[in-house]
């Protein structure tokens, strides 16, 4: 039987953005170096979903640290996941914004 897709594994080394959709809206929005060791469950801020086979993975990668974090900044604010957080003193969405023009 033939793969559904085949990646070179050089398309997953390296820094990533990737967001986990059901029904069409983004549950999570998130940032990693370590692509494949991402998936199966998902542990967000305490709160642990399953997903779905139902669920979509959109993948962006980067070419670096800084616009893997530029993007998924700009990509929550955009979408604003039901599972995303971010951890800064007084946090919430206000903030994302802050630290985004601070990088921009």
């Amino acid at each position: 039987m033939e793969p559904n897709l085949t990646f070179p594994m050089s398309n997953f080394l390296g820094h990533a953005v990737y967001g986990i959709r059901r029904d069409g809206r983004y549950l999570y929005i998130g940032k990693t170096s370590q692509l494949l060791s991402r998936f199966g469950g998902h542990h967000i801020v305490g709160i642990k979903f399953q997903l779905e086979p139902t669920d979509s993975l959109d993948l962006w990668m980067c070419k670096s640290s800084h616009d893997a974090f530029v993007l998924e900044l700009e990509l929550i604010l955009e979408h604003r996941p039901k599972h995303n957080t971010i951890h800064t003193p007084g946090s919430g969405l206000k903030n994302v914004e802050k630290r985004r023009q601070k990088v921009t």
